[in-house]
């Protein structure tokens, strides 16, 4: 096989995950406020916080307002305990093709644009395929940069060693997909029962293209 290196997005991919409640914190706390389009308004301290620029509390005043950190001093707890309960069920076809890869002598690496608050939660790990082994698990806040931005892609070949057109990358959304095919990695967007077969498709038309 010519693939030396499966990158895995998570959230979506190795596990359910969903704001829905962080979105319920924010109605509850600013109850005159639409969650959607307050949501619109806070990506960017969001993404900040997920690329570890500003700490929880920053994130907090950013997202509630200086008033509501300090009427709720437990908005951080609040708001940690809120992403925990995003994690949803394990997603076993990803999970059983990332094993079927270590077994073929491919190296599984994580790149995800993650929430902080869950890096060293019990629950969020225990959701990550025990074959990826945790130095190869790479997350925004650590090397300080976000998909689809191709930085993140060169930043996880440089820290690989890899070279693209020997990886393949698996994620759910298509922008990163196409932010990974930017740098030469191959892309396979995430379908609910169709990831053996994308995949499958895909090293087959590499290694036609390898001839």
């Amino acid at each position: 096989m010519s693939i030396k290196v499966c990158i895995w997005d998570v959230g979506g991919v190795f596990y359910d995950y969903s704001l829905e409640p962080f979105l319920e914190l924010l109605q509850a706390i600013l109850p005159n406020t639409d969650p959607a389009s307050h949501w619109e308004s806070i990506t960017a301290p969001f993404d900040h916080y997920m690329m570890g620029k500003i700490n929880l509390l920053h994130f907090c005043k950013s997202t509630f307002g200086d008033h509501a950190v300090s009427a709720y001093p437990d908005i951080e707890d609040n708001v940690r305990k809120a992403f925990i309960e995003g994690l949803g069920t394990p997603i076993l076809e990803c999970h059983d093709l990332a094993q079927e890869f270590y077994q073929q002598g491919v190296r599984n690496v994580l790149l995800t644009n993650a929430i902080p608050a869950l890096a060293d939660h019990s629950e969020a790990t225990t959701l990550i395929p025990e074959c990826i082994q945790p130095s190869d698990r790479f997350t925004s806040f650590e090397i300080g940069e976000l998909k689809p931005n191709e930085a993140a892609y060169h930043a996880i070949l440089m820290r690989t060693e890899a070279v693209g057109k020997n990886c393949i990358f698996i994620d759910d959304k298509q922008e990163n997909i196409d932010g990974a095919r930017q740098v030469g990695i191959h892309g396979v967007r995430y379908k609910k029962g169709k990831l053996a077969e994308d995949v499958k498709k895909t090293l087959s038309e590499i290694a036609k293209a390898s001839g």
